[in-house]
């Protein structure tokens, strides 16, 4: 019986060596880490970061406050009140075994992402063991946010829309959307109308489809507008998070002008003037000067102005109304300023986007010196990072990769291949014994052998860089309006730009590869 067992094993480990090394490193990783460094769960968020309800309210009084959250999609909070309720003394280890199994299974999956898409196994494995031990990634993993599940859930994404596209199974495709339903209802910055450009996309280049693409979507979709119906029959907008875009809108365009035109257009009574009170004031009388005024609801979540924990409850009813007055303070400065606004927004993302994640996302630094000393290491060896988080690395790869990605996508249609065969890393024989594995030269790139024995191009990896390159777009445009925590945003998509960096990789392995296999023939 022991035997057998160990045979087995070794054949699992011999046909999955590369999977095996991702998930033995990541474990690996994980115990040093914990016990070497001292790296701990980061539960403080749970006490004073905004998107948060009332910790009181998530443990006594969760489906009410959650149906009445104005400013963030349900889902997490809820995730919260489940994990308070079931582990009410210990929920900070609970916490910390969720999001290390979230990032085992995220780091396997951007695995199987890139062998998917013909990355070779070696290499998606080294990229793969590279993100599970980055520090920055490591950090995420260990801060109760919402950033980290979210660009788990879009890699897993990546997965099945990939299948979908080989496969053109009903299923994968309802997985697909089911995720990005999730991601939806976990970060209002991907909306209803991200979703909805993902799917006119996968509409547009699979007509022959549409179908199967129409019946996967349906239920996930009918999940989304049920959330906004909600939003609209509750709250009076089919929109989420008002409040937060609101008032963050009306400070990055009230900021982006002299103060003397602002003084100006507030005289002239064009705009409220609202911005000039601090985001999520407390400061009630000064709201009332210009008719807002607390409405009285019965709902906790909605009628408390502070939290149990002393800070301001962002969720009270009352900065709904502050967001919608501050939106048309920005649309309209946005009509008139356009190109003063853009500008000033453009440089702040520009300034932002390429520093390291640690940079601009509010961590609470409780690190051990050791562990700061290893993640400045990694940085500066890796991502060629300075000590204010400037990355030379990141500020010419990003960029070069949005660029390798479409080009990818054009490629296929320059090379006057057939169209319409169902891609696979490996394909029956014409003769239809057996299967022909492509060769080295052809791995991985666009040329495959078709069941017909002809050499035809890959669609499969279009849609999904299709998919990955709208969401990097979708966040680029979105951020600049937004606190500047640009690479907080950018982190999740930077599995994303990871997934790209394997498959150029791949390609220059195999241009290189298809040179020397020429040399030596000639």
């Amino acid at each position: 019986m022991m035997d057998k067992a160990w045979k087995t094993a070794r054949e699992v480990l011999k046909n999955n060596f590369s999977l095996c090394l991702v998930i033995f490193v990541f474990f690996a990783s994980r115990i040093i880490y914990f016990f070497y460094f001292g790296v701990r769960f980061d539960c403080i968020p749970l006490s004073y970061f905004w998107q948060f309800i009332d910790p009181e309210l998530l443990k006594n009084n969760l489906l009410q406050s959650v149906y009445y959250l104005h400013s963030q999609p349900p889902l997490f909070n809820l995730f919260l009140g489940i994990v308070l309720k079931l582990f009410p003394k210990n929920y900070s280890a609970a916490f910390c075994l969720v999001y290390m199994a979230i990032g085992a299974m995220f780091c396997v999956t951007l695995f199987m992402v890139m062998t998917e898409l013909g990355v070779r196994p070696p290499l998606s494995a080294g990229l793969a063991c590279l993100f599970a031990v980055n520090p920055l990634v490591v950090d995420h993993e260990n801060w109760l946010f919402y950033e980290y599940p979210t660009a788990a859930l879009l890699t897993a994404a990546a997965l099945f829309l990939h299948r979908f596209s080989v496969n053109k199974k009903t299923s994968d495709c309802f997985i697909f959307f089911l995720i990005l339903t999730l991601v939806v209802y976990i970060r209002g910055l991907l909306s209803l109308y991200w979703f909805l450009s993902i799917l006119m996309l996968l509409l547009a280049f699979n007509l022959g489809q549409w179908k199967n693409i129409v019946k996967g979507c349906a239920f996930p979709l009918i999940l989304i507008l049920a959330l906004y119906l909600k939003q609209y029959v509750v709250f009076g907008t089919f929109s989420i998070s008002d409040a937060q875009i609101g008032q963050n809108l009306a400070i990055s365009t009230t900021s982006s002008l002299p103060k003397k035109t602002l003084n100006a257009l507030i005289a002239q009574n064009k705009i409220s003037g609202l911005s000039r009170t601090d985001i999520f004031s407390l400061d009630f009388p000064r709201y009332a000067s210009y008719g807002i005024h607390r409405k009285k609801t019965n709902v906790p979540v909605l009628d408390e102005t502070q939290k149990s924990t002393g800070i301001v409850n962002t969720h009270s009813l009352i900065y709904l109304d502050v967001g919608r007055r501050d939106l048309k303070d920005a649309a309209y400065l946005l009509k008139r300023y356009p190109v003063i606004v853009l500008r000033k927004r453009i440089k702040k993302l520009v300034k932002n986007y390429f520093l390291t994640t640690d940079q601009c996302a509010p961590y609470v630094e409780n690190r051990s010196p050791r562990w700061k000393t290893w993640r400045n290491i990694y940085k500066r060896f890796f991502l060629g990072a300075t000590a204010n988080g400037k990355s030379a690395f990141l500020t010419a790869v990003l960029p070069f990769l949005l660029i390798y990605g479409f080009f990818s996508l054009f490629r296929p249609f320059t090379t006057g291949a057939p169209r319409g065969d169902v891609p696979s890393r490996f394909h029956p024989s014409p003769t239809g014994g057996g299967i022909i594995k492509p060769s080295p030269a052809v791995y991985g790139r666009p040329g495959f052998i078709t069941a017909n024995g002809i050499k035809g191009v890959s669609h499969s990896p279009g849609m999904v860089i299709i998919f990955m390159i709208t969401t990097i777009f979708f966040l680029i445009v979105s951020t600049p309006f937004l606190m500047s925590e640009q690479t907080r945003y950018r982190f999740m998509v930077d599995p994303f730009y990871l997934i790209l960096f394997g498959l150029f990789l791949n390609d220059a392995g195999n241009m290189l590869a298809g040179r020397r296999s020429t040399q030596l023939s000639s």
